[in-house]
């Protein structure tokens, strides 16, 4: 199938999750993040989630590094959607959020961080397949935002789907993820 039809096909289906099924699939997404080994991490990029979409929602895993792993910065992207471009913003707890660009929670004071200081990005998207190419909502945000981190920055996508086989029409400009966790 193309980009296209995945991404028509799981966005229907992620939106036909129970919220018990959403829930659940949280609690074990969640679960293995936390058995990663965090030691040499001093920034990790993650997403906030479109909750009206039924995203994968990292709250838990938020909080759960900021208890436990004080010394890693949590960061997440603020979208211009007129250059397409991700700023890197850091995320702390006192960070003041508002959902202005599509419902996208995005910090209103921007605290930037460079991109090359990022050791490990959790990427949204809605299915992906063997070979760890992404499907995403098509905008190519985090396929510029890849190139613009360091060549060594660990790639971890995360959603509620096994992946697929493959993606009939992925093309060059794409970039695999690293690691893909449902």
């Amino acid at each position: 199938m193309t980009k296209a039809e995945l991404r028509q096909h799981y966005l229907n289906k992620r939106l036909a999750l129970s919220e018990k099924e959403v829930l659940d699939g949280n609690t074990s997404i969640t679960q293995q993040l936390k058995k990663l080994d965090y030691t040499n991490l001093k920034v990790i990029h993650l997403f906030l989630p479109i909750a009206h979409h039924k995203e994968v929602d990292l709250w838990e895993f938020v909080h759960w590094l900021w208890d436990t792993k004080s010394h890693i910065k949590t960061v997440v992207p603020k979208c211009d959607f007129k250059t397409r471009e991700m700023k890197t913003c850091l995320l702390t707890k006192d960070t003041q959020l508002t959902n202005e660009n599509f419902g996208i929670p995005e910090p209103i004071d921007e605290i930037i961080i460079e991109n090359h200081d990022i050791d490990l990005v959790i990427t949204p998207l809605v299915v992906c397949d063997t070979k760890g190419h992404r499907v995403g909502y098509g905008k190519g945000f985090y396929d510029a935002f890849f190139k613009t981190c360091r060549a060594d920055v660990q790639k971890i996508g995360v959603g509620f789907f096994p992946p697929v086989e493959s993606i009939s029409d992925v093309h060059e400009g794409d970039v695999e993820i690293d690691k893909y966790i449902f």
